[in-house]
């Protein structure tokens, strides 16, 4: 059995999503990530994108390689890779959410710096504590 790992990023969009097309960005990410044996959830705000991925090593890398090759955003920046004894959302093929939640702007704000200044580009604290609220307060969906 392969080892598990999460990987989490942030990026920016070229331009505006339309709600069809962050429904079709949607269902797309959850056939592929079922298919694949990848979970976990993704965050968009004010232009930005935040996802946690989760699931075998070679599934998220594969993943996390087609999100690097996709034109339509920006300044993708990891910002934790890491093994992981089990998955946080084994549910979810990808759970979404458009809402802004604490933190989201600290990460979005050192995003732009980092993306500038790419010896900073790795800052997990923000990025932990903003999955871990969202996951304590959607468990049960």
């Amino acid at each position: 059995m392969e080892d598990l790992i999460s990987l989490v990023y942030i990026s920016s969009e070229r331009s505006p999503f339309s709600a069809k097309e962050l429904d079709e960005l949607l269902a797309n990410s959850r056939v592929r990530n079922r298919a694949n044996g990848v979970t976990g959830v993704m965050l968009y705000a004010g232009g930005s994108f935040m996802q946690y991925l989760e699931g075998p090593k070679t599934a998220v890398q594969k993943t996390f390689e087609r999100i690097k090759a996709d034109r339509r955003h920006y300044g993708i920046m990891e910002l934790i890779c890491m093994n992981i004894p089990k998955r946080e959302f084994k549910d979810w093929s990808m759970g979404f959410t458009t809402k802004e939640y604490p933190g989201f702007e600290e990460i979005k704000i050192e995003h732009a710096i980092a993306t500038a200044l790419p010896e900073l580009a790795h800052s997990p604290s923000h990025a932990s504590l903003l999955l871990q609220n969202f996951w304590a307060t959607n468990q049960a969906a």
